[in-house]
């Protein structure tokens, strides 16, 4: 259903194989991994251990938590669902189960992207937007979802974990 070619926003980016329909499951960073047991759960203590070149990765590649971060194992094994670039205008969000979801019908060749917002937790995270959709935040932080409006549209679409984790600060 995807392939990883060259992306328009960001280096390279995963595309649609096929026509794709809006609800399809597209993949889950969770279930790529606890298929073959590839990542683990790290500290950001045990963040500053890692060399530099294991360090930008983790920064490319890993959501974030306030607490630490998945990442795999091995970063020679990364499925190719892991290489979904960023964009505000997204065409992909996550189900109740974590996993990939297409929110609208995406045609072959075209470029799978999300929101890192609807996933991303780590309090030191920031991203320069250069997504050039007509709703581009610019930046995009661990606080996006803060904004009323945003919070209010992408609520059901964000990652199950940070759901979780808005409705919990939300009712405090």
């Amino acid at each position: 259903t995807i392939k990883l070619n060259a992306s328009k926003l960001h280096g390279v980016g995963v595309h649609a194989a096929r026509d794709i329909k809006k609800g399809t499951v597209i993949g889950s960073r969770e279930f790529a991994y606890l298929k073959g047991s590839f990542y683990r759960y790290y500290t950001w203590e045990d963040y500053k251990k890692f060399d530099p070149s294991v360090k930008k990765m983790i920064m490319q590649f890993c959501a974030g938590t306030p607490d630490g971060f998945f990442a795999p194992v091995d970063f020679d094994y990364l499925p190719a669902i892991w290489y979904m670039n960023h964009c505000c205008a997204g065409n992909i969000g996550f189900n109740a189960e974590g996993e990939f979801i297409a929110l609208r019908r995406i045609a072959s060749g075209e470029e799978l992207y999300y929101d890192y917002a609807l996933i991303e937790a780590n309090p030191a995270f920031r991203l320069a937007c250069t997504c050039g959709s007509k709703n581009c935040r610019r930046f995009i932080t661990v606080n996006d979802w803060k904004d009323a409006e945003f919070f209010m549209k992408y609520l059901n679409i964000m990652h199950p974990d940070i759901r979780q984790s808005v409705k919990k600060l939300k009712n405090r």
